[in-house]
């Protein structure tokens, strides 16, 4: 019978209330489950960086990530929104105040993703729309190789690879990511 009364008033809302709500606060204390955006540092990765020296000819990619093994996981999030098209996504991964200042001057989110990647489209007429054409064709991204300079604290990659569009055909590209106050952000045009 006790075990039966002892059910019973934890089926009561309030008793359930005080049996969860100490699980409740101590999930929302730890932070929920919040994950790390895949572009932030560890303080062991920032260190790295401080070490490492400048690399001014294009390294493969693998060394990169063997080094700094977080960027295989933020290489590969860059990758994936480009390929799935996920430009929202994308822009996430970029400098805030630099996309913000090229909104103010009108360029198109689509324009302002193909000049980050640096590529030698020939675009004859209809700059905006091609631009757009362009990055919607792609299909597959592939980062390489890359470059790295840290110039008094600011660090600086490049990294190089190569873009498929949906008819075959290839084409070189190469982006700028900033590494600054323990994130990583992709350098758009400026102008």
């Amino acid at each position: 019978k006790f075990i039966a009364l002892l059910k019973s008033y934890f089926m009561k809302p309030f008793f359930r209330t005080l049996l969860f709500a100490p699980l409740v606060l101590l999930f929302i204390a730890a932070g929920g489950n919040q994950e790390v955006p895949v572009n932030k540092l560890d303080p062991l990765s920032w260190k790295v960086l401080d070490t490492m020296h400048n690399v001014t000819i294009h390294w493969p990619i693998e060394k990169l990530e063997k080094r700094l093994p977080f960027m295989k996981n933020y290489l590969a999030a860059v990758t994936k929104s480009v390929q799935d098209h996920n430009w929202p996504g994308f822009i996430s991964l970029c400098d805030k105040d630099n996309f913000t200042a090229q909104q103010k001057i009108g360029i198109p989110d689509h324009q302002y993703i193909y000049e980050i990647f640096n590529m030698d489209s020939v675009i004859a007429k209809d700059y905006s729309a091609q631009t757009k054409n362009i990055i919607n064709a792609i299909s597959k991204m592939e980062i390489t190789s890359y470059n790295y300079v840290n110039n008094d604290g600011f660090r600086t990659f490049t990294f190089f690879g190569t873009c498929t569009f949906g008819n075959g055909k290839t084409e070189d590209f190469k982006f700028d990511v900033i590494a600054l106050k323990r994130m990583l952000w992709i350098i758009g045009a400026v102008g």
